[in-house]
């Protein structure tokens, strides 16, 4: 199975398949500690933990879970939940909903959609594409092509044209 892991460049983040995620998840570490070694742990930080991971559908003694007993859908989340606290500028992201269940997609969608700056992804999860992708880049035979809109759009205005 493939997992995910964090590159971190600068303020800029990426996911990419590895297995290497697995031994950075296997870790007998609790989900709020996983967060605490970036930046401050004052109160302020610890209740921004809470929201992103509360927005990412961790809450009550989910926070408390050892990172080694998570599925793969809430590794996934947790990664995701990272990326997020890092205050990245960029995201640069690899199939990030694989392991994810429709609600899971959504609320990670909404996470996307209120992102301080640009995703790329590479995605083939139209239902993710189509809730968070205004732009769409294909590439092909050595050329790219820029499609404004989400992946239906991008579908008809492909299908339709010439």
């Amino acid at each position: 199975m493939n997992y995910n892991i964090i590159l971190k460049t600068r303020r800029n983040e990426f996911i990419t398949r590895s297995p290497k995620y697995l031994e950075y998840l296997e870790t007998k570490e609790l989900v709020t500690n996983q967060f605490r070694h970036t930046k401050s742990k004052t109160s302020a930080r610890e209740e921004k933990i809470r929201n992103v991971l509360g927005s990412l559908l961790f809450s009550g003694k989910d926070v408390f879970k050892m990172i080694a007993d998570l599925s793969g859908g809430e590794r996934a989340r947790v990664a995701i939940a990272e990326l997020i606290l890092n205050n990245s500028d960029m995201l640069f992201l690899d199939e990030p909903t694989n392991h994810l269940d429709l609600e899971s997609k959504d609320v990670v969608a909404e996470v996307f959609k209120n992102f301080n700056g640009p995703i790329i992804m590479v995605s083939h999860d139209r239902y993710v594409l189509n809730k968070v992708c205004n732009i769409i880049w294909e590439i092909k035979n050595n050329e790219v092509k820029k499609y404004e809109g989400n992946y239906d759009n991008y579908k008809y205005r492909k299908n339709n044209s010439g």
